[in-house]
């Protein structure tokens, strides 16, 4: 895929990580949104073991985390 969005909670972004990674084409670009402000580590974590991250955005109590494959 060239492009990748999820409006899910953290649990299952982080549960499918592995999933997406193979879906992204190379230089392909997700957003992920659904995320607490306190579980926006965790997820950071994990999705940057595969993809280059853009700073978070955040809107109150939720974040939009997005970045690229490189």
């Amino acid at each position: 895929a060239e492009l990748l969005t999820a409006n899910i909670l953290a649990a299952p972004l982080i549960e499918l990580a592995p999933r997406f990674s193979q879906l992204l084409l190379p230089r392909g670009r997700f957003a992920l949104s659904g995320i607490l402000e306190e579980q926006s580590d965790s997820v950071r974590q994990v999705y940057r073991n595969f993809a280059r991250l853009d700073p978070p955005q955040q809107q109150g109590e939720w974040i939009l985390l997005s970045g690229q494959k490189p």
